[in-house]
């Protein structure tokens, strides 16, 4: 929408520097830029993940998820998150293991 009225607020999510967020910065909208989620932040938000679901991700899996730069946005974080529900998600067949290979949100 171009207007909103003043008691409705609207959480909108986008790649900077994409057409929606030149659209959105064209409309005067506050801007709050996410940042990488440093490796202490991915372990924790790992370990609640699997724990809550009783999934245990080997430490390799994890050096390997992790050691990518890109395990940082939280977009690609949480999304691999999101699609280990079963342990066989952990395997390189599984779920984790389409992941592993994006380069970018992009390809998610």
């Amino acid at each position: 929408p171009s207007a909103l009225p003043p008691n409705v607020r609207l959480v909108v999510s986008v790649t900077a520097g994409t057409h929606a967020a030149r659209q959105l910065q064209a409309r005067g909208w506050n801007v709050q830029t996410i940042g990488d989620i440093d490796l202490e932040g991915r372990h924790a938000i790992a370990k609640l993940w699997t724990e809550t679901r009783g999934l245990v991700i080997s430490e390799g899996v994890k050096e390997r998820l992790f050691g990518r730069g890109i395990s940082g946005n939280a977009l690609y974080l949480t999304t691999v998150m999101r699609a280990l529900v079963v342990p066989n998600d952990l395997k390189p067949s599984g779920a984790l293991g389409g992941y592993m290979f994006a380069r970018s949100i992009d390809e998610l």
